[in-house]
């Protein structure tokens, strides 16, 4: 049963980044990579939230349309806020033909859904604007403990 609420609640987010993203652009990165700092979520100066992550497709097996099963970890550290997860990826958002984007899902020990959009704005050596991270998190009944993103201030995403 928590299987099936996971999954439920992985849906739910990423319907909803999907939605808040639509027409800026599609995911379609099956591989990804990155580590690095943004600024706090408690707007603190000088206080980071670091993290880093693996994200790829495991098999051909979806959970959803355009929604497959992955793997990875996320870890993510704030020291603002004072906050430390961890998770499991366990799915990732794939579609359209934009390659400098990847959206994965995953869980944490303790029943949080972690949900992250990751822009690779570097892509093919061509500098954009610079790399980007989405991060939300939620419990088991939807309601956000965690949420921040932003350019990165140091390191890189690497969407493949």
């Amino acid at each position: 049963m928590l299987k099936r609420k996971s999954t439920t609640v992985m849906l739910l987010v990423l319907t909803c980044i999907i939605i808040t993203f639509a027409g800026c652009m599609q995911a379609s990165g099956t591989k990804a990579s990155g580590g690095g700092w943004i600024d706090s979520a408690s707007m603190v100066a000088g206080e980071k939230a670091t993290f880093g992550f693996t994200a790829r497709i495991a098999s051909d097996e979806t959970i959803e349309e355009n929604v497959y099963i992955a793997k990875g970890e996320f870890q993510l550290t704030d020291s603002g806020t004072g906050q430390v997860f961890h998770a499991k990826v366990y799915g990732t958002y794939v579609y359209g033909e934009a390659d400098d984007t990847c959206i994965f899902a995953g869980s944490t020990r303790n029943g949080l859904t972690v949900a992250v959009m990751a822009f690779d704005k570097d892509h093919d050596g061509v500098v954009q604007e610079g790399d980007e991270i989405s991060i939300e998190i939620q419990d088991d009944e939807y309601n956000t403990v965690y949420s921040n993103g932003g350019l990165l201030q140091g390191g890189n995403i690497s969407v493949r």
